[in-house]
């Protein structure tokens, strides 16, 4: 089994990991209810997954 410590060793990365995701999902979600078009759509997926990154890259 996967344990998150392996790839995150502090833990105050765990809720930007997972609000990343969650901006990612938002965008997915905006997108297909709400939007129709990719303009708005892109800056939460955008945003989502820089947050997602700096969550893993950063020690």
């Amino acid at each position: 089994m996967i344990q998150m410590g392996k790839y995150m060793k502090s833990a105050w990365r765990y809720p930007l990991f997972f609000l990343g995701l969650f901006l990612i999902e938002i965008g997915g979600v905006y997108y297909k209810f709400i939007a129709q078009n990719l303009t708005n759509t892109e800056y939460f997926v955008i945003a989502g997954f820089v947050i997602f990154l700096i969550s893993l890259i950063t020690p």
